[in-house]
């Protein structure tokens, strides 16, 4: 047995159509009961009567519904799939019965409807416009649910310019007309429709599942060596780019596995390492040419004072043979 007829076979069948035929019934006999017994009774009593219809009408009525709403819902817990679009059927059909048991509630009470309506259609038109973004989350909901672009348990990553570009992943764990709701681990974000129906969405596949996080990368790290580490600690699907450029570290985003989010610890453990001996080789290197500048100044000011040219003391060539004045000087001094 596939897994739509096995939908089918546990489906209520029979109780959703006695609550619905209940419904009807009811409605029918309290109109022809109503119509019967007020033409018989006094004047001062119709009302009396009418208005003690509609109220026993609108108990009962508003049992059966959530009777039915309850028999209804049981097909979303058991079909997973279809959840959704169950989910927007059932809270449409629920709606349409309720507002069924309360206009005729407004008959049976001898009420005109029509007036009711006027000044229901002005005071909508007040009401939308004052909860534009609530009607435009309602309206973005009944089009994710319609159209399923994600469904209930898929993993999916929403990119969205109402969100300044970040990147939001996780579970898709309930789906209203409201909010799309995600779970991530032990962080549950609400995404409003109205921005959820115009975001970017990727979808993950469970054995390709990845989270996109950011982190400052330090700028004597490379980003190409900080990427293929990232891809060596993680694997080839990793990917890591440049976000924005803070004071003192380069802010990146980095987009490892779901299930391995120790990865990006250990990138930015390394990341400080690799800073850290970048910097102690730059003040070596720095040291070394102040060093070798000091030591080039000593060996240019020694020479220049044994130079000919220089006032100090001249440097005898050792080819050169001496000169008489200085064979002279030496006899006399031996003398």
């Amino acid at each position: 047995m596939t897994l739509d007829s096995q939908e089918k076979s546990r489906f209520p069948w029979k109780q959703t159509f006695v609550a619905f035929f209940l419904l009807i019934v009811l409605a029918i006999l309290l109109e022809i009961g109503s119509d019967l017994v007020t033409s018989r009774l006094a004047k001062e009593y119709r009302t009396v009567f009418s208005t003690g219809t509609a109220v026993l009408w609108v108990v009962i009525g508003f049992l059966l519904v959530n009777r039915m709403r309850r028999i209804l819902m049981s097909i979303v817990y058991h079909t997973p799939r279809h959840a959704s679009m169950w989910n927007l059927g059932v809270n449409v059909l629920t709606g349409f019965a309720y507002l069924f048991v309360a206009v005729f509630s407004l008959r049976m009470a001898n009420t005109s409807v029509s007036s009711l309506l006027v000044s229901g259609a002005v005071t909508g038109v007040i009401v939308g416009i004052a909860a534009q973004s609530t009607l435009a989350n309602i309206l973005a909901g009944l089009v994710i649910m319609t159209l399923r672009p994600y469904t209930l348990g898929q993993r999916i990553t929403c990119r969205s310019w109402m969100f300044s570009g970040a990147e939001y992943t996780g579970v898709v764990e309930e789906l209203n007309l409201f909010y799309t709701v995600l779970r991530d681990g032990e962080i549950t974000r609400v995404l409003p429709n109205s921005t959820a129906v115009v975001a970017a969405v990727t979808i993950h596949s469970e054995d390709t599942a990845y989270s996109t996080f950011t982190l400052g990368l330090p700028y004597h790290c490379p980003l190409s060596a900080a990427r293929e580490k990232l891809r060596t600690l993680a694997g080839p699907g990793t990917d890591l780019w440049v976000d924005s450029f803070g004071e003192k570290a380069v802010q990146c985003r980095a987009r490892i596995p779901a299930g391995d989010p120790d990865a990006l610890r250990r990138l930015m453990v390394w990341a400080e390492t690799f800073s850290r001996d970048a910097g102690s080789a730059e003040r070596e290197d720095l040291q070394l040419g102040v060093q070798s500048s000091g030591t080039g100044e000593r060996e240019k000011s020694l020479s220049k004072d044994l130079s000919p040219d220089g006032d100090g003391i001249q440097a005898r060539d050792p080819a050169r043979p001496p000169s008489p004045e200085s064979s002279r000087n030496r006899g006399l001094g031996e003398s």
